[in-house]
């Protein structure tokens, strides 16, 4: 029975983010007439930190708190990260991303904790596997990424290295 539900999670996770990923050229213009859209990191916290390859594009305005409520998180954690993630973060199909230094997200600044989860980008700027697809404004309303984050960041850390199934088994580099 487990290997149904879990391919029929992973022809879910494909569908919706093939769907999502062909959408967001159309979601990507702005009628800001500001370069940019008119947001900026100016300010923020991290915003001295090294971004290679990421946008600022839709992130918090500068000045911005992005400390986020973890209460406020936690439903959008279950309803888009759990899956893969696990209830703990600590990883199952997809990787740990507890704030382990070691084995998780613990190093990460805020802003690539939300390119990996907007435009589905590594720290370095490149794709992420497939299966992590890029998030839309619908599924994680821009206000409520700092919550999202606060809510990964409340969680106990795990410095269990956890790759995930999709990793170790041969779905993603």
């Amino acid at each position: 029975m487990k290997v149904v539900r879990n391919w029929s999670c992973f022809a879910m996770v494909f569908a919706f983010g093939f769907a999502g990923t062909a959408l967001l050229p159309a979601c990507a213009s702005s009628d800001d007439p500001t370069p940019g859209g008119g947001a900026s990191n100016a300010g923020a916290p991290n915003a001295g930190a090294s971004n290679a390859g990421a946008s600022n594009a839709g992130a918090p305005s500068a000045g911005a708190s992005n400390t986020g409520n973890a209460a406020k998180g936690s439903p959008i954690y279950a309803s888009e990260c759990a899956g893969c993630h696990g209830p703990e973060a600590k990883g199952r199909e997809g990787p740990n991303i507890t704030i382990s230094m070691t084995a998780g997200i613990g190093s990460w600044t805020y802003q690539q904790f939300r390119d990996a989860v907007r435009l589905g980008k590594d720290t370095d700027g490149t794709q992420m596997c497939f299966l992590m697809t890029p998030r839309a404004e619908e599924a994680v309303p821009e206000a409520n990424m700092p919550d999202l984050f606060a809510y990964i960041r409340s969680l106990p850390i795990s410095d269990v290295v956890e790759l995930g199934s999709y990793v170790t088994g041969g779905s993603c580099k």
